[in-house]
């Protein structure tokens, strides 16, 4: 039986390759080359078949492999991503691959509607993405490229229009041992700290002009 883990839970492991990131976790491994990203990458692929779970997995120049893992019908974290992170770990340390687990760092844009059901249905067709999973009878509050690709897209319900506030924003989501470190970059490249009530769930932090990006984490979200 699939059993979800929770954030915190997953943090004391000691999967120390690993971070959590909007109900999934994510690595990163650094092979040497390209062709050795590319060999490390098929390997994965194999190892997912094996273990009938199937992560994301990104190669990227020079020689980087990326590494998302998430339950999709549970939409969120379990023991089967527990089991996968291990022996993707074993693997990579078997062969002297460098771990870089604090750059993974996940987007999404949200927007503010009045009428969540009234705009959803245009950027669904804009973007060709498709709902979330949600249980029947659930209102669906995000959409998501079925490739994968493209950063996910959520509604947040509001009461009334904001005058003189951005109805778009950037959700920034990182590794929550380095959200301090980039709140401070951020201020310290010219930005405004609109509010820490809810960190480390969020910072709301703006530019010099107001354009807001809330960086987040998956800590103090009970």
């Amino acid at each position: 039986m699939t059993e979800r883990i929770a954030a915190a839970a997953f943090s004391d492991l000691g999967l120390d390759d690993w971070r959590v990131l909007l109900g999934g976790i994510e690595a990163n491994f650094e092979c040497g080359s390209y062709a050795e990203a590319g060999r490390f990458a098929a390997d994965l692929a194999a190892l997912c078949d094996a273990h009938d779970h199937h992560a994301s997995i990104d190669l990227r120049y020079p020689d980087l492999v990326h590494v998302m893992s998430t339950t999709h019908f549970m939409n969120g974290l379990t023991d089967r991503d527990v089991t996968l992170a291990r022996a993707v770990s074993a693997l990579a340390s078997e062969r002297g691959y460098v771990a870089s687990p604090r750059d993974s760092v996940a987007l999404e844009i949200a927007i503010d509607a009045l009428d969540i059901d009234a705009v959803r249905p245009f950027w669904q067709a804009v973007l060709n993405y498709v709902p979330e999973h949600t249980a029947e009878g659930e209102q669906v509050l995000a959409i998501l490229d079925p490739e994968g690709i493209g950063p996910p897209v959520w509604f947040q319900q509001m009461e009334e229009v904001r005058p003189q506030r951005n109805r778009i924003h950037i959700d920034v989501t990182v590794p929550h041992d380095v959200a301090e470190q980039r709140v401070r970059a951020a201020l310290d490249a010219g930005g405004v700290l609109r509010s820490d009530a809810r960190a480390k769930a969020f910072w709301v932090l703006a530019d010099a002009e107001g354009n807001e990006a809330c960086l987040c984490t998956w800590q103090d979200r009970g």
